[in-house]
């Protein structure tokens, strides 16, 4: 679930069921934890999606009343790799697919994912960290994950992981874009209030980090940019100086404008990172707030760049 649809999802889900408001949004988990919390992790294909039985009578007004209890529809996996655990070949997960916010995990019909699993007190096998635990990569960014789990997999066993390995590990995280964003997280999660529960997975604070550590950082992202990490790199960089990083981020902010459909969020949040890096302590109060329901908002958006920087120049 990206950024921009999963804030959507939190709005709508706050208006639908306010009582749950408070349970929104779920922690974040990044890839150390869910290594760490899955019992087995596979590389599977999504061969069927089965629908749970018809429920008895009398049952489906209680069930309309609490659709988080009631009985789940399953995806039938058939595992390819086994990289952590042991399995079956061939296992039923359930799932919501029909709900949007806590973000459910996600099963394809006919794809393959990478699912990171565990089984709940009923001895059924569950996804870990809901939407955290699915995830879906292309045949060269799965061997990245690979490697990547292969490696956390060494340093959970440890009985005390070396706190400069785990470093070194989150920061090959944040050299390719698929596995960005779980190492700069945690970089950056260390130094952030902690909440909904997520302790331990925060750690190496990035003010502890080497110019030559924050160098690869910013130079993963200008070889393969991503906008959506552009707030949380830059916080984790914190005031390491680099001319060319900061082009690469202008660039890619402007290839968001100039697009059909913008991502209003990310490219905000962009803005506001790099505005507050130049020294603009008022970049909130110089971009309109998100209207995602506005058609006018993402034209308001670019008049309002275009000022800022036209006032930086």
């Amino acid at each position: 679930m990206n950024t921009n649809l999963r804030r959507k999802a939190l709005i709508v889900a706050a208006a639908l069921f306010p009582s749950l408001a408070a349970a929104y949004p779920i922690p974040p988990s990044p890839l150390w934890r869910q290594v760490q919390d899955a019992e087995v992790i596979v590389v599977a294909t999504v061969v069927s999606i089965e629908e749970p039985p018809p429920a008895p009578p009398g049952a489906e007004e209680a069930e309309t009343r609490d659709p988080f209890h009631a009985p789940l529809p399953s995806a039938r996996l058939h595992v390819l790799e086994t990289w952590k655990g042991e399995i079956d070949a061939d296992v039923a997960v359930p799932f919501q697919p029909g709900i949007m916010c806590p973000a459910p995990p996600h099963y394809q019909l006919g794809e393959t994912v990478l699912a990171f699993l565990a089984r709940d007190e009923d001895d059924t096998w569950v996804t870990v960290h809901r939407s955290y635990g699915t995830i879906y990569a292309s045949p060269a960014d799965l061997r990245i994950y690979a490697d990547r789990v292969k490696e956390a997999l060494a340093l959970q066993a440890q009985r005390q992981p070396d706190r400069r390995e785990r470093t070194e590990w989150l920061i090959r995280c944040t050299e390719h874009p698929a596995t960005r964003w779980h190492g700069l997280y945690e970089l950056a999660g260390s130094r952030k209030p902690r909440a909904y529960g997520d302790d331990d997975a925060r750690v190496a604070p990035a003010e502890l980090l080497t110019d030559e550590q924050r160098a690869r950082i910013a130079r993963a992202f200008i070889d393969e940019p991503a906008l959506d990490t552009v707030p949380v790199l830059l916080d984790v960089i914190g005031n390491y100086k680099d001319p060319i990083l900061d082009k690469a981020v202008y660039a890619e902010i402007e290839h968001e404008l100039a697009i059909e459909d913008v991502d209003e969020y990310d490219v905000r949040d962009a803005m506001v990172a790099m505005l507050t890096r130049a020294g603009d302590k008022k970049a909130e109060e110089r971009l309109p707030e998100v209207q995602w329901d506005d058609a006018t908002y993402v034209e308001r958006l670019r008049k309002a760049w275009t000022e800022v920087r036209t006032a930086q120049r």
